[in-house]
């Protein structure tokens, strides 16, 4: 290119930026993850030329480039062309995940990489680093977003940046091929998200990102003091070392999605830290999609209400604690716990939905708890179902539909040694399913008060030797009631005859070398499904 065409392509440049008609919608508030806030402009540019960026910047600059189809329409009326954000906002703020879509200007990007006085360990959100591990670059007045793990998009050979180019497209290209650098990579700055984190954080709000699949380390126990607020994105990955633990005074909020879950691994259970997630006195939060695996604690909750939901847990010596107050546990799989599933002291959780099997003791153990709802559960192949004691109240009536079989010879489906169960009343409806899998009682009632629990299917046609103590047991249904049992357990395991249930989960005691149990079963089969 002749030194007269550069200065006349600049100077079109820089006429189309001055003249080009830009106007304000309303302002909004984003934060950096530290906690800084941004402004972020909500615009309507009104000037797009999709042929002026093909021919005029990357033709004439031979620059390693693509225009990206964001809409899907093959540039149909240069709708890709957005002018409603640029290329701050794009990179530091839309791909992130922490905003809305904006421009992102007057040097407000400047504070991602400047907040350091927002954290607690000195380090800004975003720290300097090798191309080979940046997440982001800029320079000049220009930002990009380094492409990882096939995020925000697919990289192409050399083209491993993307871009929104002012008004214009957004674009993917390689290192320096935009219409700020010119290829003069010598200017590029390179960023990445801090990813580290330890000990009491700021009161700032704090947001762990998950975009491209982001690891965060976390070394010893993060503490999130009264008046912060910890969010954490979807994708994200949280590792714990040496035992550490993540309590939390304030609020927590972890937004993962069905198909791009959190993930929390605390490496293995420590009895000496407890680790886990420990929500304390007056915190509050919910935790949405997330896996949480090799803890002491799943999830830990003291006087607090938090909402878990749609999580797996597993590898973990207690899946959820609770005492004092009354948090919302529902649609989480728990399993592979070498004590309780679920444990409740004192308050009145709701329980529902949950999918909980192969734990070592009882799935849900309620102590003390008042009115605890134990709705639409599936529990199956743990010591035993439910056990109650102390001075508690469980609800498992009128339409309980609470799946509960495979428990061992040691265990029963409800155990009762203290306060009151309610597992149904005629007229009202038990209709839960509790299947007795061994020659142990299927309700086993040691407290001075009557068990009520008619209305439910047992698998058979009950007989008094299925039950301890007072239980009344009157009024059984003749098939399991519709839709009982945890929309996951039924995601999970079709719907099958009690007996062929049986006779699957014996073969698995046998398989794993569980010949007690599974030729208890088998015994329990032949017996009551000679036939089958």
């Amino acid at each position: 290119m002749s030194k007269y065409n550069l200065i006349i392509a600049s100077f079109v440049i820089i006429v189309l930026f001055v003249f080009t008609k830009k106007t304000t919608c309303q302002s909004v508030t984003c934060y950096t993850p530290e906690g800084q806030n941004v402004t972020v402009e909500i615009d309507d540019i009104t000037w797009r030329d999709y042929n002026y960026w093909t021919t005029r910047v990357i033709q004439m600059y031979s620059l390693d480039a693509t225009i990206l189809d964001v809409n899907g329409d093959g540039y149909t009326n240069g709708l890709d062309l957005d002018g409603t954000y640029n290329c701050h906002g794009y990179a530091w703020v839309m791909t992130e995940g922490v905003g809305l879509s904006g421009w992102v200007e007057n040097n407000e990007e400047l504070k991602f990489i400047n907040d350091s006085s927002y954290s607690n360990d000195g380090d800004a959100s975003y720290v300097s680093s090798d191309s080979a591990n940046a997440t982001h670059t800029m320079y000049g007045d220009h930002s990009t977003r380094v492409i990882q793990n096939s995020y925000p998009i697919s990289s192409s050979g050399s083209q491993t940046h993307v871009s929104k180019w002012a008004e214009g497209p957004l674009v993917r290209h390689a290192p320096g091929h935009d219409n700020y650098a010119f290829k003069n990579t010598s200017i590029i700055s390179y960023y990445k998200l801090k990813t580290e984190h330890s000990g009491t954080l700021s009161t700032y709000p704090k947001t762990w990102i998950g975009a491209g699949g982001q690891t965060h380390t976390i070394s010893s126990t993060v503490t999130v003091p009264s008046s912060c607020t910890l969010t954490i994105k979807k994708g994200a990955t949280v590792n714990f070392q040496n035992g550490a633990q993540l309590k939390i005074y304030g609020t927590l909020i972890v937004e993962g999605t069905s198909s791009d879950q959190v993930t929390f691994n605390f490496g293995s259970p420590n009895s000496s830290t407890y680790n886990g997630i420990k929500f304390y006195y007056g915190s509050n939060g919910s935790i949405e999609n997330a896996i949480i695996k090799n803890a002491f604690y799943g999830v830990y909750v003291m006087n607090a209400a938090p909402t878990i939901d749609s999580c797996e847990i597993y590898d973990c010596t207690y899946g959820i604690q609770s005492y004092y107050n009354s948090p919302t546990i529902e649609t989480n799989e728990i399993y592979d716990i070498t004590n309780y599933g679920i444990y409740t002291y004192s308050g009145s959780p709701e329980i529902t939905d949950n999918y909980i099997h192969d734990t070592d003791d009882y799935g849900i153990t309620v102590n003390s708890s008042t009115n605890t709802y134990i709705r639409d559960n599936t529990i199956e192949d743990c010591k035993g179902g439910v056990y109650a004691y102390g001075s508690q109240t469980i609800k498992m009536y009128d339409d309980g539909l609470n799946k509960i079989s495979g428990y061992t010879s040691s265990g029963h489906a409800v155990l009762v040694t203290g306060g009151t169960a309610h597992l149904g009343e005629y007229p009202d409806q038990g209709k839960n399913s509790l299947i007795r899998n061994s020659s142990n009682e299927v309700v086993y009632n040691s407290s001075t008060n009557e068990v009520l629990a008619e209305k439910n299917y047992w698998g058979a046609t009950p007989s008094s030797s299925w039950f301890y103590g007072d239980v009344a047991y009157d009024f059984p249904l003749s098939s399991a009631p519709s839709g009982v049992g945890s929309s996951l357990g039924k995601t999970i395991e079709p719907d099958l005859s009690e007996d062929r249930i049986l006779f699957a989960q014996a073969m698995n005691n046998l398989d794993s070398d569980n010949v007690e149990e599974g030729c208890t079963k088998l015994k329990y089969l032949i017996q009551n499904y000679p036939d089958s």
